[in-house]
């Protein structure tokens, strides 16, 4: 009895271990660094494509005088939703916005950091919720890891400055809040890209599918008549 119990007990220290190592390396050294740089160049890159691919029909799509008119698109905002695009009905301050969106995303794109990504996520939410109705699907799971990545280092590769940043990092190695938070964030985004596509494999409920197209076809046949008739004009 007395040796099960002494195997018992040195198993359960060696699992302790086993779970404080984890815990230390979770806290003191940051992980995924290469993945989150390489989200960051996808999502500024994806960003200034989604601006630049309709960018002559702009004021048509985004602008004040578009066919979404502001005050539809505010009641089509969901809760804690905003965009700067609906602050102002001037042409004026939709093109400084608008241009502001690709600026900070090319700068998101190529430097990183927490400031910039604080402010891609802003003009990248800005642009979603001033037009719905142009949106594909990928535009959620965007909104959604541009907020986990706040909390992560997203420059570490692939940037000005990343090689002596990785340096500072491996001489700081010590448990951090800021590891800490890099390290559960990246946690989310690989987690919330797993769900999701797991969820698209596996197939979505018919209900949801149904509204899913009807949304899709109602919006396109509204799009399309509406450009017939400015094209009559």
């Amino acid at each position: 009895m007395s040796g099960t119990t002494a195997l018992l007990g040195k198993g359960l220290r060696a699992s302790t271990e086993r779970l404080d190592a984890a815990v230390l390396r979770f806290a003191t050294r940051k992980h995924r660094l290469i993945g989150t740089a390489l989200l960051r160049v996808v999502i500024g890159f994806a960003t200034i494509l989604y601006c630049l691919s309709d960018y002559s029909k702009r004021r048509f799509l985004w602008g004040p005088d578009s066919y979404n008119s502001i005050s539809t698109a505010k009641s089509a905002l969901p809760r804690w939703g905003f965009s700067l695009f609906l602050w102002g009905h001037s042409t004026v301050w939709f093109e400084i916005v608008f241009h502001a969106v690709i600026v900070v995303s090319a700068a998101f794109m190529i430097f990183g950091g927490r400031l910039l990504t604080l402010a891609q996520a802003v003009m990248m939410w800005s642009l979603h919720n001033r037009n719905q109705d142009v949106l594909e699907g990928g535009d959620n799971l965007a909104q959604i890891l541009i907020l986990f990545m706040v909390f992560t280092v997203t420059n570490a590769y692939f940037a000005p400055g990343a090689k002596d940043r990785r340096d500072r990092m491996r001489e700081l190695e010590r448990p951090t809040t800021a590891t800490v938070l890099h390290n559960l964030a990246a946690f989310l985004i690989v987690f919330q890209t797993a769900v999701l596509y797991f969820a698209a494999a596996t197939g979505r409920s018919p209900a949801r599918c149904g509204r899913t197209a009807w949304r899709c076809t109602t919006s396109a046949a509204s799009r399309a008549f509406r450009c017939r008739r400015r094209t009559r004009i």
